[in-house]
């Protein structure tokens, strides 16, 4: 059986990834680690908690408030994209299960020597959390047996500046702790989440008739998103965190990846956060494998069945 943690700045489509990993039938998910980024380390834990009582889990997945700020720059959010709540200003009520007062930092590394060898981390919101478990324990990398990381525009412009896709922009710094730790990384960018994680406005109307608790939740917690997509060109949603999760969940579905040598601009300027990869790996040696493709078809078709009730099972690896 495969474990897993994920570390998520929970709103819009973060709430999606984690509904993935929580309705998998054949996986062991071992925690979740909250992280500011889309909306602060409160709300997101709040979220967190939330999306695991709609998903039938409460009380059964610990829950782990982290870093409420990145390393070094001040917290920007993107609540102007998921909402005030990051839940398409739902303003759901708190959930039952509460927080455990360990914080996420200290999480992460004790359920990675717990399960070392074996814990995945999914990581999906800026990278604060692990680089700081990097930092309290530098033999980290070598414990986890791989770190799914959503983020980074490779050779693309970014959401939030050209430049810069929104978690390698919001601490970029983390960013550069984790690539240099020597995890063994499969990195998702930007690009290929606007490519291949879009959900067509025809997919929102298949799930708008099943009228469900389950699709309540999920068009309202992508209801800004989709209208902010929208407003921008996109013709439905980008599903970046959930794309990133069912890759993780099933690696096959990445269609084409390459290895590559991956570094990110941190000072404050133009290029903050920007993604330099080198992908020819001229005199270096791979920090991480870079998805290149995933099929849409099959993605799609993972989120029709997580949002159908129907039973969700992982690639063994």
């Amino acid at each position: 059986m495969r474990h897993f943690l994920i570390d998520t700045d929970t709103a819009g489509d973060d709430t999606t990834a984690l509904l993935l990993l929580a309705r998998t039938t054949n996986i062991a998910l071992e925690g979740v680690t909250t992280v500011a980024g889309n909306v602060d380390v409160q709300q997101a834990t709040e979220n967190a908690l939330y999306t695991l009582q709609i998903a039938d889990r409460a009380s059964q997945v610990p829950v782990y408030a982290g870093a409420s700020r990145p390393l070094l720059y001040p917290l920007q959010t993107a609540t102007d994209v998921h909402g005030a709540d990051g839940m398409g200003n739902a303003h759901y009520p708190p959930a039952i299960q509460r927080p455990e007062q360990t914080h996420a930092v200290e999480a992460i590394c004790r359920l990675a020597d717990q399960w070392a060898g074996r814990l995945e981390i999914v990581a999906i919101g800026p990278l604060t959390n692990i680089a700081l478990a990097v930092r309290l324990d530098p033999l980290l990398p070598k414990k986890i047996r791989h770190l799914w990381v959503m983020g980074g525009a490779v050779h693309a412009q970014g959401n939030v500046t050209p430049a810069a896709e929104f978690n390698f922009y919001v601490d970029p710094h983390a960013v550069h702790i984790v690539l240099d730790a020597g995890f063994p990384l499969t990195l998702l960018g930007w690009e290929i989440c606007v490519r291949d994680g879009v959900l067509s406005d025809a997919f929102f109307e298949e799930i708008e008739g099943l009228q469900t608790p389950l699709t309540s939740f999920f068009l309202q917690t992508n209801r800004l998103v989709r209208a902010f997509d929208k407003s921008h060109g996109v013709a439905g949603a980008t599903q970046p965190d959930a794309l990133l999760t069912a890759v993780a969940l099933q690696p096959t579905l990445a269609t084409k990846s390459a290895p590559a040598f991956l570094q990110v601009a941190v000072d404050d300027n133009a290029t903050r956060g920007m993604t330099v990869a080198d992908l020819l790996l001229l005199d270096r040696t791979k920090n991480a494998t870079v998805v290149r493709g995933v099929d849409a078809g099959a993605f799609q078709q993972r989120m029709r069945d997580l949002l159908e009730g129907n039973p969700l099972v992982a690639q063994e690896r």
